[in-house]
């Protein structure tokens, strides 16, 4: 699995870059006075272009997921014998072994990182989330540079911190977590996860080196009712001896 450390950010200094790069290039043109008067529209230029730089991105990303993604091998058989093997055995079996392959396949797709944020969560708890928005001065055109920011991979002990908004984005696409509100009884963990240095960096290139404004997005995630089925069936040592 790619690590994005961050990757959006990267992109997002690539993008004011380039942005920059044109700005120099069109105030040498006849007319450049009338050109930059309309600073709205400008900054939407400039949003469009983090956008089409931030799509690619999560492209690129998309098809190195579907790479790595562990795969069940092939059991034997053409694939219309193996699609008739399901059927029949979705006849034969009970709920409790139908779940139990669900999970199992999930289990298939998740690195250990990952583990220790259900871990961290499995006691019902909320975890505080924000994304990063770059906005026009008025507000009306946004585009997402950071999902998922969240400290709770420093505090459950995951290897690959930077790699937390890809693993939340991971477990809330397999439906083990699911998204909320903010929750104003973790004030102290949105501040403290505002003031994280890579945010601060963001933020800094949003507004000084693109000229546009930043919204934080708050958020939080939890398991979820499938979540808290698949954590407590991963507790029960006999799960994977249950028979049909």
């Amino acid at each position: 699995m790619a690590n994005p450390e961050y990757e959006q950010g990267r992109v997002s200094a690539l993008a004011a870059s380039a942005f920059k790069r044109w700005r120099e290039a069109t105030e040498r043109l006849p007319g450049a006075t009338t050109l930059w008067r309309g600073a709205d529209r400008l900054e939407d230029q400039a949003l469009r272009l983090l956008k089409s730089r931030l799509d690619e991105l999560e492209d690129g990303r998309a098809t190195a997921a579907q790479a790595d993604t562990p795969r069940r091998p092939a059991s034997g058989g053409d694939v219309g014998q193996r699609l008739q093997a399901l059927i029949q055995r979705s006849l034969d079996q009970r709920p409790e072994r139908a779940e139990n392959e669900l999970f199992d396949f999930m289990v298939a797709q998740l690195v250990p990182d990952e583990t220790r944020i259900l871990a961290a969560v499995s006691d019902g708890s909320a975890i505080a989330i924000c994304h990063v928005e770059a906005t026009n001065r008025l507000g009306t055109t946004s585009t997402r540079i950071l999902h998922n920011a969240s400290r709770v991979g420093q505090e459950c002990g995951v290897m690959l911190t930077a790699s937390v908004p890809y693993y939340l984005a991971h477990l809330l696409e397999l439906g083990l977590l699911v998204r909320g509100p903010e929750d104003k009884r973790l004030e102290d963990k949105y501040e403290l996860l505002e003031t994280d240095s890579n945010l601060r960096d963001m933020r800094h290139q949003i507004e000084s080196d693109m000229g546009l404004r930043v919204r934080l997005v708050r958020e939080t995630v939890r398991l979820s009712e499938l979540g808290q089925r698949f954590w407590a069936a991963g507790q029960r040592p006999d799960a994977s001896n249950q028979q049909t």
